[in-house]
């Protein structure tokens, strides 16, 4: 109950301060499953922080957790195993159409946060 407000809190974060969902729909069609790393979104991000890596990584697990984005998690080439992050098909309501328009939209009004501070 004390953690209710991590998801919109990160689904905030993700879609309007970071753009995660577009960053993973515009650049997985490059990669084979449509699938990224964390490594490879937390490039596309205009940050400097060593740590963003770590930070985004936990972010999308929630986002996986709630069928938002999908995870994978491969076996490399040394043995070692890594997460690969594609959208979900909830996710692609995250994404703008062709006219930048997105479901997002109606989030907004319900997850505003001077509106919620008020609560």
């Amino acid at each position: 109950l004390s953690l209710s407000s991590a998801l919109p809190e990160v689904l905030n974060t993700a879609i309007f301060e970071l753009g995660l969902p577009e960053i993973i729909s515009k650049a997985a069609p490059a990669v084979a499953d449509g699938h990224l790393s964390v490594a490879e979104i937390a490039s596309h991000l205009p940050t400097k922080n060593p740590k963003a890596a770590f930070v985004l990584d936990r972010m999308l697990r929630l986002l996986s957790a709630f069928s938002i984005l999908s995870c994978k998690s491969p076996s490399l080439d040394d043995g070692s195993v890594e997460r690969v992050y594609g959208l979900a098909p909830t996710g692609k309501f995250f994404v703008g159409d062709e006219n930048g328009n997105a479901f997002v939209a109606t989030r907004m009004c319900t997850q505003y946060r001077p509106a919620l501070k008020k609560w």
